[in-house]
């Protein structure tokens, strides 16, 4: 690495963070670009450059790129609930204007975070790179016509970009899917201690913070030419979703409780397909806000909370793009086949660290001592 700059562009995304971090603890020169000024300036702790960038802006983008060896493009649009506008501009265009400034400069290699929901719904056992791109929703679209940006100039004339496909991304300071299911726990079993209300039997694969900042370490330093290459990244063990849900139910430290609940209430597709599809209604969606927001409001009050809304309604009304007849595994094969190696080896531990953080930050009560 000696003297190699890094740049990660959308660091202060959840992704980002963790990888300037991550990056500069292994001793990489790191350069952190994105639009909140506030947030680039927190990254400057672990010693990273800090430049503010809009990617939308043409103009802006030359000045970043500046002594830059090698770049991660984290920029993206996330929310499921943003416009075909808006995930266009934050997956497609940003790549767009990001790829078409860095042909005039020596970059040695790009990795572009993509996702497994290119994908679309499982049309088989275990999906793996060169399978069929059906996705259903506006994210799925704009990440694969985001990740066709690249590739098309990786194929005309020799472009230095490597693809990226994490599946859901849990951890320490994951606002998203993890948290959600997380608070879905904590709303669930206020009134039980360790019973479920989810059995959905289908098998699926999260994916880890740590082994997604590795994989993009290891693709950097990695001799191997991966140029115009992709790579599904996900934990390697495999677990039923009520079992995901189970973990967080076992391992929180929940009090005594007087009442419990039938279990299982939703076991099967057809009924996670009928909440999936009332919840993306707006009515729907203003009432599981509205009752969400309240309960939450009594719990932060109680345990003197610091934590983020989660976007439950939002998690809960796009899984009908993924369910199917089929479990949700990815082939991990061609990604280890050149030497990565994951950091968090089960999900299990991982989702127990990342507890650890959401109680240690209060984002989550731990049910001791209430203040």
């Amino acid at each position: 690495m000696d003297d190699e700059l890094i740049l990660v562009d959308g660091a202060t995304g959840f992704i980002g963070s963790n990888l300037v971090e991550y990056l500069r603890k292994k001793g990489y020169n790191v350069r952190a670009s994105g639009r909140n000024i506030e947030k680039l300036n927190a990254l400057k702790k672990f010693g990273a450059e800090v430049i503010r960038c809009d990617l939308l802006d043409k103009e802006q983008i030359p000045k970043m790129l500046e002594g830059v060896d090698k770049i991660v493009h984290c920029t993206g649009c996330i929310n499921m609930g943003a416009s075909w506008d808006e995930m266009y501009k934050g997956n497609v265009q940003t790549a767009e204007n990001m790829y078409e400034a860095a042909l005039n400069y020596d970059i040695k290699k790009i990795i572009h975070f993509s996702s497994t929901s290119v994908y679309g719904k499982q049309t088989h056992e275990v999906i793996k790179e060169g399978d069929p791109k059906n996705a259903k929703d506006n994210y799925g679209k704009t990440k694969w016509l985001g990740e066709q940006t690249g590739m098309k100039l990786s194929k005309e004339n020799g472009f230095p970009i490597t693809a990226l496909r994490p599946t859901l991304i849990y951890g320490p300071g994951d606002a998203g899917f993890g948290y959600c299911i997380g608070i879905g726990v904590v709303l669930n079993s206020e009134f039980r201690k360790k019973r479920l209300i989810i059995s959905w039997k289908k098998k699926v694969q999260l994916v880890n913070i740590e082994n997604v900042v590795e994989a993009v370490s290891f693709l950097l330093d990695s001799g191997a030419n991966s140029n115009g290459e992709a790579y599904n990244i996900a934990d390697p063990t495999i677990v039923p979703f009520s079992e995901i849900w189970g973990y967080y139910a076992d391992f929180l430290p929940y009090p005594e409780t007087k009442r419990g609940i039938i279990n299982p209430i939703l076991n099967s597709n057809f009924l996670l397909l009928v909440l999936s599809k009332l919840s993306n209604t707006n009515m729907a969606k203003r009432f599981f806000d509205r009752m969400i927001d309240k309960r939450l409001d009594q719990i932060r009050k109680e345990y003197t909370l610091a934590s983020p809304t989660p976007m439950l309604s939002a998690v809960i009304g796009n899984i009908t793009g993924y369910i199917g007849k089929h479990d949700i595994i990815y082939d991990l094969s061609k990604i280890t086949d050149l030497g990565y190696n994951p950091v968090c080896e089960t999900t299990e531990e991982g989702i127990k660290d990342t507890i650890r953080w959401y109680m240690d930050n209060k984002w989550m009560p731990n049910y001791g001592k209430v203040n």
